[in-house]
C-alpha cells in the first residue's frame, strides 16, 4: 500500500512548490510541513 502524500504551496505569482512525504497525518507533521514551506518561501523571495 502506498503511504506517500503530496503537499503543495502556491505563491501569489503562481509558483508551485510540492513536497512528497510519508502519508501519516498528524498535527505535528502538518506544522512541520507548514514551517518547511514558510522557510522555503522566504528563501525563494530572497532570490
Amino acid at each position: 500500500v502506498n503511504q506517500q502524500q503530496v503537499s503543495a504551496f502556491l505563491t501569489a505569482g503562481h509558483t508551485k512548490f510540492m513536497l512528497l512525504h510519508g502519508g501519516h497525518r498528524h498535527r505535528h507533521n502538518e506544522d512541520t510541513i507548514r514551517g518547511f514551506f514558510q522557510d522555503l518561501y522566504e528563501l525563494y523571495v530572497k532570490v
